[in-house]
Order: C-alpha cells, then sequence, then structure tokens
C-alpha cells in the first residue's frame, strides 16, 4: 500500500525496503521534498531504500546531490539507495556525474527490492 506525501511524491513499504516513487521533476523546486522524505525515514530506520523513477520524466543536480548524499550516508548504517525504471535523460545525468558508481539502478521495482533485500 503506497501513501502520498504530495501530488508528486509518494512511498510504499515492502517487508523492510522503503520505496520513493518521486513523479514529474525533480529539481530546485521538488528537490528539498526528496530530501525530507530519504532523510526523515532514514532517522525512522528504513535503511533499504529504493528510488522508484519510473514516474519521473527530469532530474536536475539538485535530486543527483540529494541521491549522492544518501549513498554516503547510508553504508555507515549497514544500509543502501537503490534506483529503479531510470529512463535515458536520468540515466545520463547519473553517468556524467559519476553517481552509477556508488548507486545500481535496476530495470524494475521489483528487481531493486529484492537487491535490496538480499544486500
Amino acid at each position: 500500500m503506497w501513501e502520498a506525501i504530495s501530488s508528486h511524491m509518494k512511498t510504499e513499504i515492502d517487508n523492510d525496503v522503503l520505496i520513493i516513487i518521486p513523479a514529474g521533476q525533480v529539481d530546485t523546486s521538488t528537490s528539498p521534498e526528496l530530501e525530507n522524505v530519504i532523510f526523515e525515514n532514514i532517522e525512522k530506520g528504513y535503511k533499504k531504500i529504493v528510488v522508484d523513477m519510473g514516474e519521473t520524466d527530469y532530474m536536475s543536480s539538485a535530486g543527483i546531490r540529494i541521491l549522492l548524499k544518501a549513498a554516503k550516508q547510508l553504508p555507515k548504517l549497514n544500509g543502501r539507495i537503490l534506483l529503479a525504471n531510470t529512463n535515458d535523460q536520468i540515466q545520463d545525468v547519473l553517468n556524467v556525474s559519476g553517481l552509477m558508481s556508488l548507486i545500481v539502478s535496476w530495470g524494475t521495482r521489483e528487481e531493486a527490492i529484492r537487491a535490496a533485500s538480499d544486500g
């Protein structure tokens, strides 16, 4: 069951994996919400996070910065952040930024959840 955080952000829980589903654009106006959702849930104890980009059209460097921050913090807590369903634009931004060396992107949400649960 998912919970709508706002018109462009919802979350789901699958066992102990938090799934965040941003919609539309993740840019300077919407990235603070993504940051709040990620880090509030880390404080609640969620250490395995999947960001499902299937409903996300665009991600700016502001969104990349938040993913990078989470990718650096979660391993210290024995956790990880994974991506799923990234489109070509987002994949290109992640590759250019070098973030793909820190965050694995999976083709489907199910694959990412399975990888989060295994790791």
